[in-house]
């Protein structure tokens, strides 16, 4: 009996025009909606707003040092979007460079990291809907449309997933930093987070600073968690990846349980039962 379920699963699973067939109808959803947002943001001239955000932080610590206003330090104060900001010192790493780089490579960059994980990956044909209906979500698709760095937070783990060591590049965004987790076994890992510790010393007098910004916000540290589904969905393509690599940290037990085959009731070809 279990056999001929395992068997059954596998069968369903392995019905790629099918998967796609029942894909589509969620792929078609999401450009409709990415359209119409894109239409109330361009009307609110907001389209790419949060990289403008992270261009003038980048300029005003290239021209005068400060990262951080004047009002996050002095006292408890109510945070302001796009006005306030919240990111740790190591973040002028990415904010910086888009000072002088062409805009288009903000967006580029990430989504191509992503999707090369996304291939590497190769999802089962049966999680094709699952990862559309991700990625059609109002939160996915608005943090790309504002340009936000959640871009580059999904961009850290979609290469994580594959070579554990970029995950400590989630810690530029604290709210999301949970993610830094993965990979966190391998060798790599530790040697990538030592790198950033180093090159992050010359920002230590703004690491002084940042203890006191975050306790004056008002700010809760939940504020980015209704963006964790379109962060993790590097995670979700591994964990219903045809070959799965080891993440090799401490989520790893955790995905593994969630794995819709246990692993002891695989169909493996080559298996005298059929069961691996």
């Amino acid at each position: 009996m279990i056999r001929q379920i395992a068997l059954k699963r596998e069968q369903i699973g392995e019905q790629p025009l099918l998967w796609a067939a029942l894909t589509v109808p969620f792929v078609v959803f999401g450009a409709w909606e990415a359209v119409q947002l894109w239409r109330i943001i361009v009307d609110q001239q907001a389209i790419g707003i949060d990289l403008v955000f992270y261009q003038e932080m980048g300029r005003r610590w290239l021209e005068t040092g400060a990262f951080y206003g004047e009002r996050q330090l002095a006292g408890e104060y109510e945070t302001t979007t796009l006005i306030d900001n919240l990111y740790p010192p190591h973040a002028i790493f990415l904010f910086v460079p888009f000072v002088f780089l062409p805009p288009i490579l903000w967006w580029a960059i990430p989504l191509a990291v992503v999707a090369y994980a996304v291939i590497r990956l190769r999802p089962q044909p049966w999680s094709w809907p699952l990862l559309a209906i991700v990625l059609a979500l109002p939160k996915s698709i608005a943090s790309v449309i504002f340009g936000n760095s959640d871009l580059w937070v999904i961009a850290a783990v979609a290469a994580a997933v594959l070579w554990g060591w970029p995950a400590v590049l989630a810690t530029f965004k604290p709210s999301l930093a949970f993610f830094v987790l993965i990979g966190i076994k391998r060798r790599r890992w530790w040697i990538g987070a030592a790198v950033l510790a180093l090159a992050s010393l010359p920002f230590l007098p703004l690491w002084l600073q940042y203890p006191a910004v975050m306790l004056n916000s008002n700010s809760e540290f939940s504020y980015s968690f209704s963006n964790v589904p379109f962060v993790a969905f590097p995670l979700l393509a591994w964990l219903v990846a045809t070959d799965r690599p080891p993440l090799g940290g401490p989520v790893r037990p955790l995905f593994r349980a969630l794995s819709p085959i246990p692993r002891g009731l695989r169909v493996k070809k080559g298996s005298p039962d059929g069961i691996g």
